[in-house]
């Protein structure tokens, strides 16, 4: 079985909340006009083979949730087990392979300054 490999940098934008899916081990939640004060959950410090455990069902519900909230992403972070920390800073999109997804559309493209 190979590992999951992730091509873009899939950001899904909602009313309140932006999730960046960063990459395989990350996942940055910024209320919407706080892009520098956010938390990222993550598997930095899981042991192997815990993705299939947790991380891949917690990485899904955020991916297909409708209108997801800060609240909801603890919530589940909670049920399966995944780690987060505050996040203070800027991502750099620079020259990276991004996906916007927002309701029913999505832009693919690289991110530049």
């Amino acid at each position: 079985m190979g590992r999951f490999k992730q091509k873009y940098i899939i950001i899904r934008q909602f009313e309140k909340l932006s999730i960046v899916f960063w990459d395989a081990h990350s996942i940055y939640v910024f209320p919407n006009g706080f892009e520098k004060f956010g938390y990222v959950f993550h598997n930095w410090y899981a042991p192997i083979g815990s993705y299939s455990s947790g991380w891949r069902q917690f990485r899904l519900q955020l991916l297909r949730s409708k209108a997801p909230d800060f609240n909801y992403c603890c919530r589940m972070a909670g049920r399966y087990e995944v780690l987060s920390s505050g996040h203070v800073g800027v991502l750099d999109f620079n020259k990276k392979l991004i996906e916007i997804r927002y309701s029913n559309w999505r832009i693919k493209g690289i991110g530049a300054k």
